[in-house]
């Protein structure tokens, strides 16, 4: 028999991301379906919308959210212009949100699928990553909103560029990193000596 244990070390940024990318569920839905269905190099199109959705939902989405699709499609001349935009304003940003209408988190996923490029995924997982990296303190429920995912679209250029990485490698670290985070969070806080075991 082998008996494991687990040990936290300090890593670049790299190291950091190869890790924990390795720890990403891909659920129902796989990076293939969602790498297929961005269209980087074109334009999205009606087919592409219902699977990106679904993909971000983790699965079929609820009849509440059924609009969204709707929506999305109705649309899409607006988000494929905002697509083809040489340069994006923080106010295109504002007048292209109403598009989505529901949570945060789901209006970025748009802004995401319209520029994959420019606006990294973020919702609280990831957030959560970011606070702890970025403060060292883990707060399980983080603050999303604009500011907020300004800030972290910074430190995700910022991780990709110095570890020399793709941005779903990026993602899926920080997203299985925070989700560890949320899990463990006793366990990294006594690790941290923040508490007493």
């Amino acid at each position: 028999m082998k008996f494991l244990t687990y040990k936290y070390k300090e890593s670049g940024i790299g190291e950091f991301v190869d890790f924990w990318s390795l720890f990403y569920d891909e659920g129902r839905y796989s990076d293939e379906v969602y790498g297929k269905n961005l269209n980087r190099k074109g334009l999205l199109n009606e087919r592409n919308i219902k699977p990106l959705w679904e993909w971000k939902n983790g699965g079929p989405l609820s009849k509440s959210k059924q609009p969204v699709i709707l929506r999305t499609v109705e649309k899409l001349d607006e988000i494929n212009s905002f697509r083809k935009l040489l340069r994006v304003s923080k106010r295109d940003v504002r007048e292209s949100s109403y598009i989505v209408p529901c949570g945060f988190v789901w209006k970025v996923f748009l802004f995401h699928i319209a520029r994959p490029d420019d606006y990294p995924i973020f919702d609280q997982h990831v957030a959560r990553a970011y606070h702890f990296l970025t403060t060292g303190e883990i707060h399980v429920e983080p603050e999303l909103n604009m500011r907020r995912y300004y800030q972290y679209i910074k430190f995700f250029k910022m991780i990709k560029k110095k570890g020399n990485k793709d941005e779903r490698q990026v993602d899926r670290a920080l997203m299985a990193f925070g989700q560890h985070l949320k899990r463990y969070k006793k366990p990294i806080e006594i690790m941290l000596g923040r508490i007493e075991r």
